[in-house]
């Protein structure tokens, strides 16, 4: 399945919210000399969006000032980047990191992967309608210019938002997990397109019962296969697919968010995104996946790596404000 039957958030609406009040202690937290950036933390990072679009509405009003700009100019570095995603939903978050990621030499294949690969039809087809209305380009020729070979062709195709959400048909996932046996683990080499065809079109519940097949008649789990077949971006590409089938799409998350976490150095970047993005979603389920994972919380994880007042944001949106 793509997500968790249920899956809960750390960030909902605040009780007793007042968006009036926020836009006066935000005023105050900014104004004059200095910033205080505790006052600023402790409203903005427990507020949901809809309430901290909301507030920007107020803040206007009342002070005749846009509210993300007075945060930009008075915020710096990791806080800020953690406090300006906040204010965006999941379409405006996808869309603004896609277009950071290819925008300028070079892509950030990791944050294309992250996005492209974890969303559903339904919410590629919205990031696709909101990015040709903001910069008037469609995104997948965008994609194709920055990208190659299978990876491009695999991203293309998720690209057409039209996976599959059909109840799982027992002979498809018999057949098909022969073909994907046929065109890997049998033969030396490997025919990429009969991949693309099934990862990218079958539905997140037709794939995992194909998988189980092929690990019960093959005795090789799909991730091996993957591992054995693929390198680079295409594989990183499968491996989430692969992944979000399997398990559900807060499991591959709380990878993502040890990945970004462990050995030398933290990927503070993808830490903060993948933070923010899934606090209005599904965070609190990505928690508890986390910790089955890896034996050790979150928050403790990010006590480790993280510090100052962007640790403190860190924490109070993974702690939550319910």
């Amino acid at each position: 399945m793509a997500c968790s039957q249920n899956p809960k958030p750390t960030i909902v609406a605040a009780a007793n919210f007042d968006a009036e009040k926020d836009s006066k202690a935000l005023r105050s937290a900014m104004k004059g000399l200095g910033t205080d950036e505790k006052a600023i933390i402790k409203i903005v990072c427990a507020r949901d969006v809809k309430q901290l679009k909301e507030l920007q509405k107020v803040y206007q009003q009342l002070f005749g000032r846009v509210l993300v700009d007075d945060l930009k100019s008075e915020l710096g570095g990791k806080l800020k980047d953690v406090i300006m995603n906040l204010f965006l939903d999941d379409t405006e978050f996808c869309v603004k990191h896609i277009q950071d990621a290819i925008k300028g030499v070079g892509t950030d294949d990791s944050v294309l992967i992250e996005i492209i690969c974890s969303r559903t039809g339904e919410e590629l087809a919205k990031i696709k309608e909101m990015y040709k209305k903001q910069f008037n380009k469609e995104l997948e020729k965008e994609i194709a210019g920055d990208t190659s070979g299978d990876y491009k062709r695999f991203l293309i195709s998720l690209l057409s938002a039209d996976r599959e959400t059909s109840d799982v048909d027992e002979q498809q996932a018999v057949r098909e997990q022969e073909e994907l046996y046929k065109a890997g683990q049998k033969e030396m080499g490997t025919d990429e397109e009969v991949f693309n065809m099934i990862f990218a079109r079958r539905s997140w519940a037709q794939l995992k019962r194909t998988f189980e097949i092929y690990e019960k008649v093959h005795k090789k789990n799909i991730d091996k296969v993957l591992f054995d077949e693929f390198g680079g971006n295409i594989l990183f590409c499968l491996q989430a697919v692969a992944r979000i089938a399997q398990e559900d799409r807060e499991a591959y998350f709380a990878e993502q968010l040890h990945a970004a976490m462990r050995g030398l150095g933290t990927n503070d970047q993808k830490l903060i995104r993948l933070v923010t993005n899934r606090s209005n979603l599904d965070l609190n389920t990505v928690k508890v996946h986390f910790l089955k994972k890896y034996g050790k919380t979150l928050e403790d994880w990010v006590k480790d790596d993280c510090s100052g007042d962007y640790l403190d944001a860190l924490m109070t949106i993974i702690k939550g404000n319910h």
